[in-house]
């Protein structure tokens, strides 16, 4: 399954790539063979671009999917407001692991709002990030490409308003390797 999702996002990516509005752009297209030989050896010879490209998509798919409103101070949320969450969401988690172009991993980066001081808050964070990597593994989520990053109080989703639920999240981002 993992190398048909690759054959078509390799595919993809090259259409994308090479697809122009002249002819000449047209004829450069690679073959099947080519993209198939790309995708057996790893997707490292898919290109840069391309990987790229697939990451972007990707992150754009899963923007819309941070676990917001954590309680002010803790790194748990209840277990009814993760399953409502999952039950949106856990899917495009999964989809993004399996379509991770090569040297990309999945960051979960946990956040917290200006409350506390700044080590407090960078722990606060990278616990929040954890304790969603370890929800994710109960449900059968787990890729050694799931890593976890605690930013603290320094990038808020609502500056105008510090110490909205929003600030206190968890996000998920495709990140090079």
């Amino acid at each position: 399954m993992k190398f048909k999702s690759l054959f078509f996002l390799a595919t993809m990516a090259a259409m994308i790539g090479y697809c122009g509005s002249s002819k000449e752009a047209v004829k450069e297209q690679p073959t099947k063979e080519e993209i198939s030989g790309k995708v057996r050896s790893g997707g490292d010879a898919l290109g840069a671009e391309a990987a790229a490209k697939v990451a972007a998509d990707l992150n754009k798919q899963l923007a819309k999917v941070s676990l917001k409103n954590f309680p002010v101070g803790k790194a748990e949320i209840s277990t009814e407001q993760y399953e409502k969450w999952a039950k949106a969401s856990a899917t495009v988690v999964s989809g993004a692991i399996s379509n991770l172009p090569a040297g990309y991993v999945l960051q979960l980066t946990g956040h917290a709002d200006p409350r506390g001081d700044d080590a407090l808050n960078d722990n606060l964070s990278l616990e929040r990030a954890q304790f969603v990597k370890s929800q994710l593994a109960k449900s059968g989520v787990t890729s050694p490409k799931l890593t976890v990053k605690g930013e603290g109080k320094r990038k808020l989703a609502n500056p105008g308003n510090p110490t909205s639920g929003d600030n206190r999240r968890v996000e998920f981002v495709v990140v090079k390797q």
